[in-house]
């Protein structure tokens, strides 16, 4: 008798795909945040302030997902420190602009930190609606909606 092959969950399976994914994308933002200022002819028309909250909110969404594939289902705790870590990274981006010939812009900041609950917020629900709606995801341990 031939036993049926084990098919690993879901997030197990992308689980280095986020890892990784989220790593680089951390770090192109470090590296295009210091390149010296970017020709008119490149601009995205967004304005500054608006990349810098899609900037930092997709790397909370990054940041969340990875937790929530790592360490079982977000909770407020886990927020808090995503929260935590891109207001430091915002702060040290900010601030280190200037060794690059960029300008440091405390609003950019504001806007980072913006970006960052929006961030939050969006991963938390869809962290809580795919454990609620496919908690076959999800390794039998992390599908518990616990903080």
């Amino acid at each position: 008798m031939q036993s049926e092959p084990s098919v690993r969950p879901l997030t197990t399976r992308l689980r280095p795909l986020i890892l990784v994914g989220t790593a680089a994308y951390w770090l192109l933002m470090l590296v295009l945040t210091h390149l010296p200022e970017i020709p008119k002819e490149y601009d995205s028309g967004l304005g500054d302030k608006s990349e810098h909250l899609i900037g930092y909110m997709l790397l909370s969404v990054g940041l969340g997902l990875c937790l929530s594939v790592c360490r079982g289902p977000l909770g407020w705790r886990q927020l808090a420190m995503i929260i935590g870590i891109v207001g430091i990274y915002g702060a040290f981006d900010e601030s280190t602009q200037p060794l690059f010939g960029r300008n440091c812009d405390w609003y950019d900041w504001l806007a980072d930190l913006r970006g960052c609950l929006m961030g939050v917020l969006a991963v938390l629900g869809i962290d809580q609606l795919c454990r609620r709606w496919r908690p076959e995801w999800f390794p039998p341990s992390t599908t518990s909606l616990t903080p």
